[in-house]
């Protein structure tokens, strides 16, 4: 199955979301297995390919307040807007990944689980890990 993005694309979602989140991505992670490129990775596979055309005519916030695309969100979050706001986004994505971390004691197969599971998820880490990468690549 091919990547929702490009590779080209990859780099560029890397770069924006470094430059804009950079250093509260890095503060999340630090202490834990996960890295800001595995949250680099998984904008890339969630959200990137809707919110990729909109970054030169949009600011931060405004990308960030579309790149809810999932109705299984809780519904505070929805209700509430709480996406607008990248430090509860973060808080909630890093809260998920620490209690799938806990359930299968290995970075990777905790990516996979905070998807699912099934092959649809083997599919969403496969890629997170390609992107991952390609986030590994920009400074």
């Amino acid at each position: 199955m091919p990547l929702p993005i490009s590779q080209k694309q990859a780099y560029t979602v890397a770069e924006w979301m470094k430059s804009n989140f950079g250093p509260a991505i890095d503060k999340a992670v630090k202490g834990t297995p996960f890295s800001t490129d595995i949250l680099c990775g998984i904008a890339c596979q969630e959200t990137a390919y809707f919110w990729l055309p909109l970054l030169k005519r949009l600011s931060a916030k405004e990308i960030l307040a579309r790149c809810v695309l999932d109705a299984k969100t809780d519904e505070a979050l929805l209700r509430e807007r709480k996406w607008y706001d990248f430090d509860e986004c973060l808080n909630r994505v890093m809260k998920e990944l620490a209690g799938k971390y806990k359930a299968q004691k290995d970075v990777w197969k905790a990516v996979r689980a905070y998807n699912g599971s099934g092959a649809g998820a083997a599919r969403y880490v496969n890629n997170v890990v390609q992107f991952a990468s390609y986030s590994g690549e920009v400074v």
